[in-house]
């Protein structure tokens, strides 16, 4: 059975761009990437709340247009923060042959 290429890596790259690009607290953490990691780095459980608190004193809102809470903004950096990694692996998979390629699940093994 034939190997098809796989589409779902690429919708997974265009949702993750997707849901921070328009927000306002999404782009700020975009655009603040590096520095905004080593602040975090040493936390082992970031202040989300505290963080959400500040980025809504400063009006950066989420997608919704609404401040953020402290969950919001844990997502908000899950996704920005591995946008950079899931299109760093879309670029490294394309050099690699039959790497986006996926198996049917009833197809045999090869």
């Amino acid at each position: 059975m034939a190997l098809q290429h796989n589409p779902l890596h690429h919708r997974f790259v265009a949702a993750l761009d997707e849901t921070w690009r328009d927000a306002p607290l999404g782009r700020w953490m975009a655009e603040h990437r590096e520095e905004f990691a080593r602040l975090l780095r040493p936390h082992r459980s970031p202040p989300w709340g505290k963080l959400a608190a500040a980025f809504a004193a400063a009006k950066l809102a989420d997608g919704r247009g609404r401040m953020p809470d402290a969950e919001t903004t844990r997502r908000t950096w899950q996704a920005v923060s591995a946008l950079p990694l899931a299109r760093r692996r879309l670029v490294e998979n394309r050099s690699a042959p039959g790497a986006l390629m996926a198996r049917r699940p009833d197809a045999p093994e090869t």
